[in-house]
């Protein structure tokens, strides 16, 4: 048992991948906050929230992949 339970306590370190959390901007805060309300107020059904939630993250995860390559690009010229 004590064996088992030093395996899952390992220590993640600071340069390790998966110990970065980014959150997202405060306007995208905002928006997830805002329709979160909503849902929880009755104004909007949940279906209609997580299919929100949903288009736009997608959206801004791509229009970051397009800024990514864009200034890829510009650093090259």
């Amino acid at each position: 048992m004590n064996k088992a339970r030093s395996q899952c306590t390992g220590m993640v370190s600071p340069s390790s991948p998966r110990s970065v959390l980014t959150l997202p901007a405060p306007q995208q805060l905002a928006f997830y906050a805002g329709v979160g309300a909503m849902a929880v107020l009755g104004i909007m059904e949940w279906p209609v929230v997580a299919a929100l939630v949903v288009g736009h993250t997608l959206v801004n995860a791509q229009h970051n992949k397009v800024l990514q390559s864009l200034g890829e690009a510009l650093e090259e010229v």
